[in-house]
């Protein structure tokens, strides 16, 4: 059985970590909870961004094997792989979202 890993799948991984990560690591969900929904959103699109902007030139420099080629195509590809990026980051963060009793056990508040 061989498991295909694709920039896809890495940046899916890599969405639904970072949702995870802001919304129950302690210091990070305590600072990241007391922002406004939209510098939330903002800040989550950054980095998956940032995050694909780096696997994008970390493949065409040769770093990382990629399936996206070096190319105005590979570039057009990768803004479809952050629009599902995103997708899966809003998706992971509405469905393990602390409730509010976890909330209140989390932050006191």
């Amino acid at each position: 059985m061989v498991i295909d890993i694709t920039s896809v799948v890495v940046i899916a991984i890599v969405s639904a970590v970072l949702a995870i990560v802001f919304d129950w690591f302690p210091g990070i969900a305590a600072w990241f909870n007391g922002l406004a929904e939209g510098i939330k959103k903002l800040i989550m699109t950054g980095l998956l961004v940032v995050i694909c902007a780096v696997l994008f030139a970390l493949g065409c420099y040769g770093v990382v094997q990629s399936n996206v080629p070096c190319t105005y195509l590979g570039v057009s590809q990768m803004l479809v792989i952050l629009a599902e990026a995103i997708a899966v980051n809003q998706g992971v963060h509405g469905l393990f979202k602390p409730t509010r009793r976890q909330h209140m056990r989390m932050f006191g508040k």
